[in-house]
């Protein structure tokens, strides 16, 4: 099991295990049910040995302490809680690769308080999932499990005893590269509920680091725990500049934005003025709220042929130009507030899996870095 623990507002990783874990949240202000299927009564015939009396969680309580999703849709019985509106999967539609990665549920989680003494998940993990991860279950901050095994798709049910007495934060993570479903979750009979929001919502786009990002104690995640915010995030692997994407703000009054596109616009020779289009599309959606373009990160391939330093693309633009032209763009945009890649990670290659994503340790010391940064700034 790995453990975190938070020094002085920041994150430090303790006993090391390989776990790739999903996320969490976003303030909704409106409510989209879509049902499809059968009758979206929850119910679940379960054959586990129960403790105590237990019920399930209506679809308000589940509504209520729901972060990170635009909207809930109900299929064949099945919760799902969309990331992005319609309009937006459409875009997405014309890239298979895009579309399965944006139907993921990164960073969506419910967050309550009970003093319930057991609890019992019920979901399912999709099987054409573009990775398959587990959903995971915090009490307190503290991992307490996760179901189904990392690897395993289908159907699950878990019975979880509390580890502390009294109210505690409880949290259902889901799968961030997996799209995750829930049947049922159930508390003790006659124990308390509270949903949890936090102060506001950080908005986090990008492509594949931002979507691992939303994992619990990815950069984003960390982020948005140490500056007390809901994340909402809208990070979908492989993705691009892309202003399309963003049909209107689905995402209402986001207290911060962070941008961390480019990469993939880099290493398949896009033009720079896509970036462009999008900044004029996100700052007149958003035109009061702080933006913070990250720079696009280290990445160690391709490399030139002695392997010391980073090939040009195929248009023969280095990351060090594109990243100088992002900046300079960058500057017709008042609200747009530029971070230099070299202070959000070192350079050392061992953060990162294969010489492109961050591992764990590298999403804690990015993350941790850009907490620093916006401690500042905000």
């Amino acid at each position: 099991m790995q453990s975190f623990n938070s020094h002085n507002g920041f994150y430090i990783m303790g006993f090391v295990k390989h776990i790739t874990n999903p996320l969490f949240v976003f303030s909704l202000l409106f409510i989209s049910l879509e049902i499809s299927g059968q009758n979206p009564v929850i119910s679940f015939n379960s054959e586990l040995r129960l403790n105590f009396p237990m019920r399930e969680l209506t679809m308000e309580e589940l509504n209520s302490s729901v972060t990170g999703n635009y909207k809930i849709r109900i299929i064949d019985g099945y919760i799902y809680f969309q990331r992005f509106p319609s309009e937006a999967i459409e875009v997405f539609k014309a890239n298979p690769t895009y579309h399965i990665r944006a139907e993921a549920t990164s960073g969506v989680r419910l967050r309550f308080r009970s003093d319930t003494r057991e609890l019992v998940i019920a979901g399912k993990v999709l099987e054409n999932s573009p990775q398959t991860e587990p959903f995971i279950i915090l009490c307190n901050d503290s991992v307490l499990g996760e179901f189904p095994a990392m690897g395993i798709a289908g159907e699950f049910e878990q019975k979880l005893m509390m580890t502390e007495k009294g109210e505690k934060t409880i949290e259902i993570c889901f799968p961030a590269y997996s799209k995750g479903s829930l049947l049922s979750l159930q508390i003790e009979q006659n124990s308390s509920f509270l949903s949890l929001k936090r102060r506001g919502v950080y908005l986090a786009m990008g492509n594949s680091i931002t979507q691992q990002g939303g994992r619990y104690m990815g950069y984003a995640d960390i982020v948005a725990r140490g500056l007390d915010f809901d994340l909402h995030d809208a990070g979908v692997g492989g993705h691009i500049f892309d202003a399309e994407s963003i049909p209107f703000a689905y995402i209402e009054k986001p207290s911060f934005i962070t941008l961390a596109y480019g990469t993939n616009d880099w290493s398949g020779g896009r033009a720079i003025n896509n970036s462009r289009a999008f900044l004029d599309r996100i700052t007149s959606l958003y035109p009061l709220t702080p933006i913070f373009l990250l720079e696009p990160i280290r990445r160690y391939k391709p490399v030139t042929q002695d392997g010391k330093k980073l090939a040009n693309n195929r248009e023969g633009i280095s990351l060090l130009d594109y990243r100088k032209e992002l900046r300079r763009i960058a500057k017709n945009y008042p609200t747009v507030k530029v971070i230099n890649y070299k202070k959000l990670m070192p350079d050392d290659s061992s953060l990162f899996i294969d010489l492109v994503h961050p591992t764990d340790k590298g999403h804690i010391v990015f993350g941790n870095n850009l907490l620093r940064i916006l401690k500042i700034r905000l």
